[in-house]
């Protein structure tokens, strides 16, 4: 008579159960990802000016409720310094 011990049969539990949770999470990502397909985003406000010296502004609304705005100008250094919000 062969006692089969703990350590076999709950390897063998923990591996199945891990693959099932492997296979649950991808269907999840899988149906997550083709929900937010469908999903349409309206702009309702896109104003952008880049001029020649670097500087820069840019604002942003979207229907979803994202509305950033960022201007960017000329730094002592001759670099750009940017700031703006994100909401």
């Amino acid at each position: 008579m062969v006692v089969v011990g703990c350590e076999d049969t709950c390897l063998v539990f923990f591996k199945t159960a891990a693959m099932k949770i492997i296979v649950l999470a991808c269907l999840a990502a899988v149906a997550v990802a083709a929900k937010l397909e469908d999903r349409v985003v309206t702009l309702l406000r896109d104003d952008r000016v880049a001029n020649e010296d670097g500087t820069f502004s840019y604002a942003v609304q979207a229907d979803n409720g994202i509305n950033t705005a960022v201007e960017g100008v000329v730094g002592s250094a001759g670099q750009i310094n940017q700031q703006g919000s994100y909401t």
